[in-house]
């Protein structure tokens, strides 16, 4: 509690704690070039399955997307819509309520894979959806989409992911992508947009009133992306496009920096051990995320950011009244043992009068209970 009230540089995660936890899903962008039978609506189906498995905050947009798209490709089935053709009719899963997804595997920070209705599905990023078994990029150009399908490798590491995502088009700077590979053919991206919380300005700017200047944003985002919402929020200092490793790195250099006492706000499993190095951790949950409460000093049970200062209060004022009670309850004390002991009073009065003050040095602590925010 005390180290709370000593605060002087706050880390923020970016998506979820200053902005809105579920960045929002506005279109996909299949890939030029890129045979293949599945559409829109296919790929946010496939891509929204397995990101239902994903603890990754981006995943909750991808996955209610997907959910959406799943009711329209049903209602087109219901309708009598048949456009898959043998044998893509005969591939497990087709026609059923629900597809059937099997072998989730999540890469921290990088993407989330599994099998959906017999394909193998990838999504994340742009190196992790398009890698092949050799670990090169590899994108499907000529053969039609077919289970299993192969792939045409192409080398040339940061050079060939910047081509391909020149043949995808430019991203506004407030947007984001995952990219999504299908039987090893990189063929989508889906972007998503992120908004600042309605709140977050006003909180920070509540932390600059407790003195606390020093604020930074971590976040795996691009750096466009996270400078728009940084001056949106009003933070200065952007560290960008970090893998979780390197939150821990720059709140570890900073926790060891001197007199500066840290603190680490974020939510999500990939901010448990950023929030485990820093001088304290703030979890902010609405109670369905545990991995990161568990790692922190402090949890937001209400999924608010404004709690942040009001802890920091908190804890200040904690400390101010525990102080003026201790202070108080010794002065009253010397002063009644000097007159004790000049016999200016009776020994029974004196020890009245000692539990007096201790009546009143706890009275006055619990003053501490009283919100006055």
């Amino acid at each position: 509690l005390e180290t709370l009230g000593r605060v002087t540089q706050v880390f923020f995660d970016k998506t979820g704690t200053l902005t809105v936890k579920q960045p929002q899903v506005v279109r996909v962008e299949m890939l030029p070039g890129a045979a293949t039978r599945l559409n829109e609506d296919h790929v946010l189906m496939m891509a929204g399955a397995v990101e239902s498995y994903s603890v990754h905050i981006l995943s909750k947009g991808i996955a209610k997307a997907g959910a959406e798209a799943l009711a329209r490709l049903r209602q087109r089935f219901e309708d009598g819509q048949r456009l898959c053709p043998e044998p893509e009719a005969s591939w497990p899963g087709h026609g059923r309520e629900y597809p059937v997804v099997k072998n989730i595997n999540e890469d921290a920070g990088k993407g989330v894979s599994g099998e959906v209705n017999g394909h193998a599905v990838r999504v994340g990023r742009l190196s992790f959806a398009a890698a092949g078994e050799d670990g090169f990029l590899a994108v499907g150009e000529a053969a039609p989409l077919s289970p299993r399908s192969g792939q045409l490798p192409l080398r040339g590491g940061a050079q060939q992911k910047d081509d391909l995502r020149t043949r995808f088009g430019l991203l506004q700077p407030d947007e984001m992508a995952s990219y999504v590979s299908v039987d090893g053919q990189l063929i989508a991206r889906i972007v998503l947009r992120d908004v600042p919380r309605a709140n977050a300005k006003a909180a920070l700017a509540k932390l600059h009133e407790l003195g606390v200047t020093e604020l930074a944003m971590l976040t795996g985002d691009k750096r466009a992306s996270a400078n728009i919402i940084a001056s949106e929020v009003g933070i200065d200092e952007v560290h960008a496009e970090l893998f979780p490793e390197d939150k821990v790195a720059a709140v570890r250099a900073a926790t060891g920096a001197g007199k500066t006492v840290t603190m680490m706000v974020g939510d999500g499993v990939n901010d448990a051990p950023v929030l485990a190095v820093a001088d304290i951790g703030v979890a902010m949950t609405d109670g369905t995320s545990t991995a990161a409460s568990e790692s922190a000093q402090v949890v937001i049970m209400n999924d608010n950011i404004a709690a942040v200062p009001r802890a920091i209060a908190i804890a200040r004022r904690t400390k101010r009244v525990m102080l003026q009670a201790v202070i108080a309850g010794l002065v009253l004390a010397t002063i009644g043992m000097i007159a004790a002991a000049f016999n200016l009073i009776p020994v029974v009065v004196g020890a009245f009068l000692q539990e007096a003050i201790d009546v009143v040095s706890i009275l006055w602590a619990l003053t501490a209970l009283i919100d006055r925010d």
